[in-house]
């Protein structure tokens, strides 16, 4: 099975995300190959960029922001 999905809690310090899609503090980001580019997982952080309604975005997020990973 395929983990592709984060569910973050965005108010977890250096967490950066678009606010615009956070609902309760929580965004779901998809990390799969066609939704990201240059994808970067650690020890202390997922990295990537994203599209956002035709914007291009840099999405960085804290290991200890992650509440899930799922597909």
């Amino acid at each position: 099975m395929k983990m592709e999905n984060l569910l973050v809690n965005s108010t977890v310090k250096d967490t950066v995300v678009p606010t615009e899609f956070i609902e309760a503090d929580r965004i779901v980001l998809n990390i799969s190959e066609e939704a990201t580019r240059d994808l970067r997982l650690d020890n202390q952080l997922v990295e990537f960029l994203a599209n956002f309604n035709q914007i291009v975005v840099k999405v960085s997020v804290p290991m200890e922001a992650i509440i899930a990973v799922y597909a």
